[in-house]
């Protein structure tokens, strides 16, 4: 029960927007699912034909990973997100290095040699200009370790083609406007003064790590 919850769960978020864009359907298994909740697709004439267009790249956002197990009654799939004690940013998410190798070769198992752009991969800390510095060691010890599992994608076969930071500059977060901060450079949204972070140096010595070409000023 555990599995098929998670399946329904993941599939959400996966399959129910890819297999209709690489396949030309949606997932039996999530259509079975919501018949049973009394929702039925209301598909029609020419739509999947238009949905299955052949797309140029894929873009993945990647944050946060979970674990997940069988609830009744629990959301729309009866499944509930556990806390085993992994670490969290500033913003609550918890740190699932593993789950971004996970999910991208899951892709490539699914749907073959689609060719991946990650449009956004980053963390939120909080941390502020101390004379001049901003010591955001977690947000480096955060890349480390994604930058290594997509290394790991990359030698697994998955077709990267490039990989962005969220975010190059503190900016508006669409949920927490400006009290959470995901930029490689630091403002100050008083005077708009902008600091380097550590992570943002770290990054552009390191930035040959994946193989992707980087590119920071």
């Amino acid at each position: 029960m555990d599995i098929e919850a998670c399946r329904r769960s993941h599939g959400w978020f996966m399959e129910w927007f890819m297999d209709p864009v690489f396949k030309g359907v949606y997932p039996q298994f999530l259509v079975d699912w919501f018949a049973q909740k009394g929702a039925q697709l209301d598909i029609q004439a020419g739509d999947m034909e238009l949905i299955a267009e052949p797309i140029d790249i894929l873009g993945i956002n990647y944050h946060i990973g979970t674990v997940a197990r069988f609830k009744e009654n629990q959301g729309l799939f009866d499944c509930e997100h556990v806390d085993i004690g992994y670490d969290r940013t500033d913003i609550g998410f918890k740190i699932y290095p593993d789950g971004f190798y996970k999910v991208l070769v899951d892709i490539k198992n699914k749907y073959g040699d689609i060719p991946i752009f990650i449009t956004e991969n980053g963390a939120c800390y909080n941390d502020e200009p101390v004379d001049g510095r901003v010591q955001d060691d977690k947000r480096i010890r955060y890349y480390q370790q994604h930058l290594t599992e997509l290394s790991r994608a990359i030698q697994s076969g998955v077709n990267i083609k490039g990989y962005c930071t969220w975010s190059l500059l503190d900016n508006f977060e669409w949920a927490f406007g400006y009290t959470k901060r995901f930029g490689l450079v630091h403002v100050n949204y008083n005077t708009l003064e902008r600091t380097k972070k550590d992570s943002y140096y770290w990054l552009k010595s390191s930035r040959k790590i994946i193989g992707l070409k980087c590119e920071t000023n």
